[in-house]
């Protein structure tokens, strides 16, 4: 079992504080909207240490052709007005981590944060919201043992759910 460090904590903060953001999506199916912590980053390194702590898949982006709306016309340098071919530069890392998981590393790396952004409210959201049990907290099950795996302290409310679950699994397997 990992443990993550104080320095490993605040390096996460640090990130989160500069970069982090909060999107909500409302699908087919779920009763409430997934909240998902992510970090877009064009430093892939970042992107990449994130996915290590996390235990997630980094996603990258390639550089990409703008589209027509964002392009600039060149008319000052240029004796004819012209449109040059713009691309977005560089190549994007994309961290993600929702639900059960976001709230998991808020919970741990808020202590340590400079800004708050809602952050604080996100993550007591998510957690009234987080049910490990039955076939609706199977991906939560699964981010809640992979992240306590790396070292990641649990918030009381998944710690006392996971209890009662392991309870409920020693009963059943006995």
């Amino acid at each position: 079992m990992s443990t993550l460090t104080a320095q490993n904590l605040g390096w996460v903060a640090a990130i989160i504080d500069f970069k982090g953001k909060i999107s909500r999506k409302a699908t087919q199916g779920r009763v409430t909207p997934l909240l998902v912590l992510r970090v877009d980053t064009t430093n892939l390194k970042v992107a990449q240490e994130l996915s290590r702590l996390t235990g997630v898949s980094v996603q990258p982006r390639d550089a990409r052709l703008k589209d027509e709306w964002e392009r600039r016309g060149c008319a000052e340098h240029c004796p004819e007005p012209h449109i040059h071919a713009a691309y977005d530069m560089h190549q994007m890392g994309n961290w993600r981590v929702a639900g059960a998981a976001a709230a998991i590393v808020l919970y741990n790396v808020l202590p340590y944060m400079v800004t708050d952004e809602k952050m604080s409210a996100t993550m007591e959201e998510i957690l009234e919201n987080t049910e490990l049990r039955g076939r609706r907290g199977n991906s939560a099950r699964q981010a809640v043992e992979r992240l306590a795996a790396l070292g990641w302290k649990l918030p009381p409310s998944i710690r006392e759910q996971r209890r009662v679950l392991q309870r409920e699994e020693k009963r059943a397997a006995a």
